[in-house]
């Protein structure tokens, strides 16, 4: 009786091989379509973030361009302009039964073309039957105006409290 023909490991190595490569293939374009969701759903999170936050600062906008015509009334010879473009929720945090809200604003105001006059951090007092008051005014810092604004200056911005 003859011996059969050993038997070729090379098909089986070759076969286990590519089923290896194709494992790590099909395990890494499963991951980076995992990656892109989750970077998709985290970027409309924070568009409508900034959605909220856009409403609740134009919904604040007259409280707080008064705030800053009060404080820069006795710096400069017109009010600087607070929008909605040059201001950021820093927080917002409601009483424990989320009937009234507290807002903090940091807001850059601006005048002429858009040259900033410092930082202001304003906060805010929103009640539930939708009066909003200014709880607190902070000047954090100055910036200095270029020389084609100096006539606007009735006396020098304080250096801020930051």
């Amino acid at each position: 009786m003859s011996n059969p023909a050993p038997r070729s490991t090379k098909p089986y190595w070759l076969i286990a091989c590519a089923a290896v490569i194709l494992l790590a293939a099909g395990t890494l374009f499963y991951h980076q379509q995992l990656s892109k969701a989750a970077a998709e759903a985290q970027a409309a999170q924070e568009a409508a973030r900034l959605d909220y936050d856009t409403a609740l600062i134009n919904a604040c906008l007259p409280q707080v361009q008064e705030a800053i015509d009060n404080f820069y009334a006795d710096y400069l010879t017109i009010s600087p302009t607070a929008a909605n473009y040059v201001t950021t929720v820093e927080s917002v945090t409601t009483d424990d039964n989320h009937n009234n809200a507290t807002v903090v604003l940091n807001v850059y105001p601006y005048v002429g073309p858009h040259d900033s006059v410092g930082c202001d951090r304003i906060t805010l007092a929103l009640s539930n039957t939708g009066t909003i008051t200014v709880q607190d005014f902070a000047h954090l810092s100055s910036e200095t105006l270029p020389d084609n604004l100096s006539n606007l200056i009735l006396k020098p911005l304080p250096a801020g409290q930051e």
